[in-house]
């Protein structure tokens, strides 16, 4: 079996590079804002409450439990609405890409899909290396939800359907 590329392989290739590039950007981008949000500033200052007394009793360690507890609502809804935007878009540039690039008369060989498999492991190491670099491993977890918000769509949709356009060996009688 011919092993080399096409130039529709080649395109595809190039393409899906971009696209885990986009996701890279928004994973490791998204999850160093949450940690600004989350480690740098709140919303509520609760070190600014002070002396709420409500008849003559002392309400000042609920004021600032409540802003506590407002400003983990915040960043939690945050880290929500950001993994189910970048859920979401994963969702449309893989269908996007997986119903253009891979047609019914495609042809798609085995190293095409190791390349498309290599990049996809890059992409995701790269962003981790990206996310250490610039949240000095405050918020990982966050980094990890959100590549995992784009990998799992990309292996799901694209890259099952990738698999499946490769020819299968045909098993060789003795």
């Amino acid at each position: 079996m011919d092993n080399k590329l096409t130039r529709n392989s080649i395109i595809r290739i190039v393409v899906f590079g971009l696209m885990l590039l986009w996701f890279v950007y928004l994973a490791a981008g998204y999850s160093y804002d949450y940690y600004n949000l989350s480690v740098e500033r709140a919303l509520i200052d609760v070190n600014d409450i002070g002396d709420v007394s409500i008849d003559g009793s002392d309400f000042t360690g609920m004021f600032k439990l409540m802003g506590l507890g407002f400003n983990g609502f915040m960043t939690s809804f945050l880290y929500i609405f950001i993994g189910g935007f970048i859920l979401v878009s994963s969702l449309i540039l893989n269908l996007i890409i997986s119903l253009i690039a891979i047609r019914k008369d495609s042809v798609v060989t085995d190293k095409e899909y190791k390349l498309s498999l290599g990049l996809l492991i890059g992409a995701i190491a790269l962003g981790l290396v990206i996310d250490i670099v610039l949240t000095r491993f405050s918020v990982l977890v966050s980094f990890i939800v959100f590549t995992a918000a784009w990998v799992l769509p990309t292996l799901l949709i694209y890259m099952l359907r990738l698999r499946g356009k490769v020819p299968k060996p045909e098993a060789q009688e003795t």
